[in-house]
Parts: structure tokens; sequence; C-alpha cells
């Protein structure tokens, strides 16, 4: 490591082991001798798949690359001096990984694998790149089954970045310098390497833009690329003929100093004419302008061009300056307040690639440098109005037109700046901006050679807005990524795996009993291993498999939504714990994406991994906290008051516990909270629990009155928890659903009999009739008449009203003629016909069900658990793939089609499997439909057999 650490990976134990050299001397006879003692400074744990591999990079950065033996492979990223998760990189289950590397500033990561196409005989070598920070794939270059790979590494990190690649096969050495961001044909680079020098029998290093190897059996460096960024780059464009674009580290920071020195000069340039103004090493760029027009031409050795800037209001050309890579900036300043910057690049056309507006009167305070990075520019303004105010409306049009295709077409703009141009459109509510943008991630991952699945991220950070805003967006977008598949060759083993349970590995860095577990549990582990292969067992295992397991064909599908479940990775400790920052996914409202495959195999991903233990837990402490209670009011006359105190106390701990738990949901959202009739409830029956015991303890006494409504609550809550057991909890979320629809009809419902009881109470209050023998006016109180009116609404029967109606009073009977039609007959059918209808909906109660085990997982990730766990990559992956049964695909796609508007779009790989499984199974039912044939034939024949026997005993 470069702090001197020395890193040991030990794949037997799953372990990385990190030695710190110490200076040592010891003294042997009259001499003294110093030497470096490796001392133990920490170990962690990590988990292997079907395929592990370990790399380690000298900034202490471990990358961990697993494969399962269905579902995807991916890369993890770890930080081993904090032992912190960092980023994902997503593989298909097609790759096998070669070699894994960063770049010198450890902002790329470089990965060799090997691909294994749709016929399974043939393999390409690829090379793929990643941004490292965040996981997304930049570009991959690929090369056929019989080149060997020598040497690939970035060179040129801090002046113009280029991919190395030295290949060989039966025939040449090849030399090859690639864009390591866009997609571009290799460029010969052979003149960087003295070729006859070279012995590619061994391997050669490539660091720090030195080639590192042996020549003529002597270990050799060399020097690759010059001293500074401007002799590199002419070196690329002029000796190599290298006309890619070109990203400049430090072209972010170059701009965030120019702005800053617009802001301290005052000093403008206007109406001059520049000839030659900029040339760096390809593009000759010259302008000329006034206060509201420029002319912009710009002309390479091969080709040039022109074009004019009109200007709305009076601009102040501020600075103009050529980049190192060719690209023009132009810098303005509009009525000395507002600062505008234009990015300009020259192919074919002259082209925008970049605008940036910086707007305030006290700029110099306002204005932060560090928006400017050393590698990319800020997120460029994407509105319309914006170039409004700039440009005359048909040149803003344009130029806006311009931008947003480059940004929308190009791959690279859209990883780098996709999510904050999605931002702005749902902000201003651009739905065919939206749609002209989801297209292209669509068609990338769908259509194209090359799937990019993490861009899915761009629309997935967005749904929870997009949901609110354009929910038919949303609707469409979650019906066509159904079915979405990242590799080319498709899985149809059997599998005893339930449907939709998730697959793959997702791996995690551990540092805690490390020490325990190494000395203790990692002989038992190899022991288990052993006994596993003793021969008599094995035949067990497979006569258990082979009679008792269900096999089924099926496929691995993704789930496309990356980063949909991710947290923020910044975060403060205690404002998590009080007020957590949610994900996409406990942001999320919309009940369609649970219809989705991907809704369902993301909740059982979530329960199955790490809500059932919380759920239960959190059920297992309140049974406790319920029996406590219970206990004390139901043996109150059987056991001690010492029992009583201690259990009490205990009913009294817990559920300020759970109190607290309540208190977090409210503070987190005191609207949702109090919008669902369920916390009452749960409120209700954990304040009455507590303050009973608190009396209870305090004096020795309590009304049996409040004991019956506590106990009533608390038995109600601990049925409600039954709601995430399958077999009760469809039928828990039908009435929790039924409730929340019908809620506004109970409400004026209960208003309805409130208005009843009070005119009976006005109109018979007075009266005087025995009622049911007793010397009692039920309608003369209030309460007693509201208690009346509900029950001839629940029963129908009308004899608190009889005494009055025998006496022929015709008022009474007008309104009970009323009241019986209205409430009795019309309100009640109408009620029982909206619960029929709501109950009768078959999918709206596995989507109330699927809402609720949604509800349950929100709570438990937000509430129950620690901020770091909301953290754990195994946990939170960024996506993950889960079994689907063929059969049960075939039937949800035929279902799908035929419910929805819009076609589904199904992968041509998947629709060969289908068709070849339909095929299959109509085989099947031929063979059963001619083996059932055969089987009556063959009955027939020997029901005439039988018949001619019994005839010839007959005759005989």
């Amino acid at each position: 490591m470069k702090n001197g650490d020395v890193i040991m990976i030990d794949l037997g134990t799953s372990s990385v082991h990190i030695l710190t050299p110490k200076k040592t001397q010891i003294k042997i006879g009259k001499k003294t001798i110093e030497f470096f003692q490796l001392i133990y400074k920490s170990a962690m744990s990590f988990k292997r798949s079907f395929n592990t591999k370990v790399f380690v990079t000298p900034n202490e950065k471990l990358l961990i690359y697993d494969k399962s033996r269905f579902g995807s492979g991916n890369i993890t990223k770890w930080d081993l001096k904090t032992s912190l998760f960092e980023a994902h990189f997503f593989l298909s289950n097609v790759f096998e990984v070669h070699d894994v590397k960063l770049n010198y500033n450890e902002s790329l990561l470089l990965v060799y694998t090997t691909k294994y196409t749709e016929k399974k005989d043939k393999k390409e070598k690829n090379v793929i790149v990643y941004l490292a920070n965040n996981g997304m794939k930049l570009v991959t270059y690929k090369y056929l089954e019989t080149t060997i790979i020598d040497v690939f590494d970035i060179i040129a990190s801090e002046f113009g970045e280029r991919l190395l690649i030295i290949s060989h096969d039966d025939k040449s050495t090849n030399y090859n310098l690639l864009d390591p961001y866009i997609y571009a044909e290799p460029i010969a680079a052979d003149k960087l390497f003295e070729i006859s020098s070279f012995d590619f029998k061994r391997q050669w290093i490539v660091t720090s833009d030195r080639i590192i190897g042996f020549i003529d059996e002597k270990l050799s460096i060399k020097k690759l690329i010059p001293e500074d960024s401007k002799h590199w780059i002419e070196y690329l464009r002029k000796e190599l003929k290298d006309y890619n674009s070109i990203i400049i580290p430090s072209g972010g920071k170059k701009v965030g100093i120019m702005i800053k020195n617009i802001i301290n000069d005052s000093n403008t340039l206007t109406s001059n004419k520049f000839d030659n103004l900029t040339n760096r090493n390809l593009v000759e760029w010259t302008l000329t302008c006034d206060s509201r027009k420029t002319f912009l031409k710009a002309k390479s050795p091969d080709n040039s061009g022109e074009r004019d800037i009109i200007w709305k209001n009076k601009q102040f050309l501020m600075q103009c300056e050529c980049l190192d890579n060719d690209d023009l900036i132009m810098i303005t300043r509009l009525d000395n307040d507002i600062i505008n910057v234009f990015i300009w690049t020259f192919k074919e056309t002259i082209k925008l690639i970049y605008y940036y507006s910086y707007e305030g009167k006290n700029k110099q305070e306002v204005f932060n440098e560090n928006t400017f990075t050393d590698r990319f520019l800020p997120p460029p303004h994407f509105t319309i109005r914006s170039f409004r105010h700039i440009f005359e409306d048909q040149e803003a049009n344009k130029f806006f037109e311009e931008l947003l295709k480059t940004y929308v077409k190009e791959e690279f703009y859209l990883i780098i700046y996709g999510n904050d141009l999605m931002k702005k459109m749902v902000d201003n509510n651009e739905t065919k901006l939206m749609e002209r943008l989801y297209k292209r991630i669509f068609e990338i991952n769908f259509k194209e050679k090359d799937p990019n699945i993490q861009l899915f991220s761009i629309i997935s950070q967005s749904i929870t807005k997009l949901s609110r805003e354009n929910s038919m967006f949303v609707t469409d977008f979650m019906s066509e990524i159904s079915f979405f598949i990242t590799s080319d060759q498709i899985l149809e083993q059997g599998t005893s795996e339930n449907h939709l349970h998730h697959t793959g590995f997702y791996n995690r860095l551990s540092t805690s009993f490390f020490t325990f577990k190494y000395k203790f549990f990692a002989p038992l582990e190899i022991y288990m291993q052993k006994l596993s292969k003793i021969y008599f067992l094995k035949i067990i295992r497979d006569f258990y498999k082979k009679h008792f397991v269900n096999y089924k064909h099926f496929v691995i599908l993704t789930f496309p939504l990356t980063k949909f479940v991710n947290y923020p990775r910044e975060y403060n400790f205690w404002k998590e714990l009080l007020i957590p920052e949610p994900s996409c996914f406990a942001e999320s409202t919309d009940s369609e994406f649970y219809k989705t495959w991907n809704g369902e195999a993301l909740l059982k991903f979530k329960w199955n991994t790490f809500g059932r233990k919380y759920y239960f837990l959190t059920w297992a402490i309140y049974t406790v906290f319920l029996c406590s209670f219970v206990i004390v009011t139901t043996l109150s006359n059987s056991i001690s008051w010492n029992y009583k105190q201690f259990f009490l106390i205990i009913t009294i701990i817990i559920g300020s516990c759970h109190l607290f738990h309540e208190f977090r949901q409210f503070i987190y959202s005191p609207l949702n909270y109090l919008s669902s009739i369920w916390n009452y409830i749960d409120l209700g029956a954990i304040i009455s629990t507590i303050v009973i015991s608190i009396q209870w303890l305090n004096y020795g006494t309590v009304s049996s009155g409040a004991i019956t409504f506590s106990v009533l609550l608390l038995e109600l809550k601990f049925i409600v928890f039954f709601r995430a057991i399958p077999f009760f909890g469809i039928y828990i979320a039908m009435i929790m659903n039924t409730v929340d629809k019908v809620l506004s009809f109970l409400i004026i419902f209960g208003l309805i009999i409130f208005v009843f009881a009070h005119s009976l109470h006005l109109l018979l209050r007075s009266m005087f009739e025995p009622f049911q023998d007793q010397d009692t006016n039920i309608f003369e109180q209030f309460g007693s008449a509201i208690l009346a009116s509900y029950y001839i609404m629940i029963t129908g029967d009308s004899t608190p009203l009889s005494s009055w109606i025998s006496r022929e009073d015709i008022i009474t009977m007008l309104f009970m003629i009323v009241f019986s039609f209205l409430v009795t007959i019309y309100l009640m059918n109408l009620f029982i016909g909206i619960l029929s209808n709501l109950v009768g909906d078959t999918e709206d109660n596995q989507v109330a069900y699927m809402k609720l085990k949604k509800e349950i997982i929100e709570e438990i990730e937000l509430f129950c658990l620690l901020p770091h766990q909301r953290r754990k990559y195994n946990w939170f992956p960024d996506t993950f793939n889960y079994i689907v049964h063929v059969n049960e695909l075939i039937r949800k796609i035929e279902s799908d089609e035929q419910k929805l508007s819009k076609k589904l779009y199904i992968s041509p790989s998947l629709l060969d499997m289908i068709k070849r499984e339909s095929n299959n199974e109509i085989q099947e039912n031929d063979k059963i439909n001619k083996l059932q044939k055969e089987m009556e034939e063959i009955k027939r024949i020997l029901n005439e057999i039988r018949n001619n026997k019994i005839e010839n005993k007959t005759e005989n």
C-alpha cells in the first residue's frame, strides 16, 4: 500500500488481514541490526460466493467480484480504512472476470472479462470502463476470443485520459489508445513504444504513466507521455492522429477560476474581431462580436464551419479561450448582473455542448468555486426559459433543442447529467421531454447489444415526484420494464426455489467478532464441508431431491430500478435516528408498482433478507407487553402485590418504548400518521395501558371499565400483527383497505343517525309512554336517543318507536317512514353494495396486501434499523435478480397483454424461450392425448376379449 501497510487475502477463511511495518532494532554482539517487523493491525471477513475473486488497490480499496450459480455477477468496492461500502459495478451472468484495476487517481474502474455469447462455444474478450464513485458503466471494448490482452490501464490521468490496451494474437501485437468515456475506434499507438525491445512473454505493468517490464532480460521502466498536458494532447492530435474527444481533468476547475476572475474584474470586451483568437492543437477558432451579435468560425485540418449567435439583450464578452481539448469556452455578462458560460465544440459543425448561468448581485460572496470540480462541470441549465432570457425566441428554441439532443442521445452526457436533466423535467412537468429521455434509456437497455442497467437510476431516483406529477408515465414505465433480462443466455434448468424468490450474491465486509469467528468457526466450516461430501449422506440428499422436491423450469429476471432502495451515503447519526432521510422506496406511494412482478419480488427480497426478523422480534416484544398487562388484569385476585408490581413495571417500560416508536413515526410525517385510523388504535392501546399501569401502581386500584377498553385495544392490535402472514394478511388488508375507503361514507352515515336521533329526541322527549313495561322514555335523554336510532338502523326493529306509532301520531308515523326508507333500507343496502364491490375486487385486495406489506417493511427500515444498517449493501443492493417459473411467466404475459392497452416489450431471447416452452408444452399435451387414446384402445380390446371369453363359457 502507499502508506506502507501490507494486505493479505486468505480465500480459505474469506478474510482480509492488514499488517503495518514497524522499525525494530536488535543487537547481535556489538552490531545493531535494523529491520522492519510486520505488526498485526486489523482483520475483516467477507463472504464467498460460487465464484469469488478479490483485488486490492494501493490506496487501500478492496474490490470483490462475486458470481452466484444463478444470477448476475457484480463487483463491489470497499474502503479498508473504514470497512464501508462505496460502489457497486453490475455485470450480467455471462461475464467471467479476469482482472480488475483502478486508474492512478481512482476515478475509473477497468474490468477485463470474457463474455460467453448466445452460442456457448463462442466467447469474446471485453474491457469495461466504469465511473469508480457511482458504478455507472461508461464504455465496453470488445476483442476476439483468440486475442490475448497483455496490458490495460489508463494513462495521462492528469492531462487527457486514454485507455491503453496492448494485445497480441498469433499474427501480431497491437498497441491501441481508446477513449475511456465515449466509445470510439482504437488509435494505433505504436510510436509510444520501442516495439523491438518488448518481451511479451513476461508480464508488463503500466503505472503512473510508465510501463515496467523486461527488455533483453533486464527490468526496464519506460516513460510513456510528455510532462504536461499541452504537449501530450498535441502529440495525440498531430503524431498519433487521435481526433477523438478528450475529457480534461482540470477543465472544470479552470472554468471556476475564470468566473471568479470576471466577478472581481469589471473590464469588458466588445465589438472586436480576434483573428485566430485561440488555436490549441486541432481547431482554429475565430470570432467577431458586438453587444447584440457574435459571429463564430472554426477550422480544422479537414473541415470548417461558422455560426451566428444573436443575443436578445446587450451582452458583454468577458473572456474567450480554447481549452486543451480544442473546445471553446465563451463567458459573457448581461447588464453586469448575470454571467453566462458557453462551451462550443467542432467536429462536422459548431455545436453548443454546455451552458451555465450564474446570477446574483453580490456575486463575490455567493459564488462557490468548489461547484466546479476537477473533472466534470456542474449540471448545465436545462430550462428553455434560461435560453429565452439570452437569445431571441427562435434562436433559444434552436440552441435548447441542440443541447437537449446532445445530452439525451449521447450516453456519456446521459450518465453524467441524466439525474439533473430528469429532475428539471419533472419540476417543469415536461412530459414530452421525459418520454424522450425514457425512450433513449429504454433503447440502450432493451435494443442495443451493450445494455447499461445503471441508467435506470435516472428515472428511479425521481420516481416519487414523477408518480405525483405524471402517474400515467410511471404506470407505462413500470409495465414496460416488467420482464427485464440482462443476459444473452436464458437459464432453463430446474429449480426448487419459489416463484419470485431472489437469487444472486450480495457481499458484506465485517469486522465484528472476527477473531472469535476466525479461531473457532473456520475449522467447523471446513469440517462441515468435508461432512457434506460423505457418500452415504450424499445418497440421502440426492434421493430426497429426486423424490420430494418439485423442480420447475425457470428464468432469471433483473430488478431494473437501480438505486431505488438505497439511502444517502452521507448522514448525521442523531438526525437519522430521529428523522431518517427516506429512500425512493420509502417515499413511493404508487400502487401500480405492486401490480408488477418487480414490486412483488422487491417486497419478498426485503422481507426474507431482514424484514421478517425485525417484524417477529417486534411482535414478540409486544406480546410480552400484552401478556404482562393481561396477567395483572385477569389474575388480579390470584397473584400477590409484588408480582403485580413486577408485571406493571414491565408494562410501563415496554409501553414507553412503543410510545417512543409511535412518536418517531409522528414527527417523521405528521399528516400521514394522523390520516391513518389504525394509528389511533395503536396510540389508544399503548397510552391507556401505560396510564392505567401507573395509576394502579400509585393507588392500588383502577376502574374496570378503563381496563376493559384498554385490553380490547391491546388485543385488537395483537390481531393486526397477523397481517404480515399471507394466510391471514390478505383478509386483514381487505378489512383495512375497506375501512379506509368507506371511512367518509361512515362519517356521513353517523351524521345522518345523529340528525335523526336529535329530531326524535326533540319530538318525543316530552311524551311519556311505558317502554318495555318500565316507566322510561328512551328518547328523553339525547345519548339514549342516539343508541336507539343506531339500534333501529342496524336491526330494522322499530320496537323503540312502536308505542308512539300506535297513537296514530301522524308526525311520528311520517318520521318513521322517512327514517326506515332512508336509513334502514336505502343507506344500509347502499353500504352493503359498496362493501360487496370492494371485497369482490380480487386484484384490488391483492394490491392492498402488497401495499400493507410495503408499509410494514418501510416502518422497519425507517424506525427499527439503525442508520448504518440502512447502508448495508447485502440488505440494500443497487439491484437484484429473482427467479421466475416459466409456466407462470407465460400466464403473466398473456394476462398483462389483455389488460394493458400498450404492448409489452419482451427481449428476443426471452421470447424465443417462451415459444420453445409453449411448443414443448404442446408436444407434451399431444403425447398425453396420444397415450390416453392408446389406453382407451387397449381397454376396448381387453373388454372385447373379456366378452368373448364370457360368451364362449356360456356356449359351453
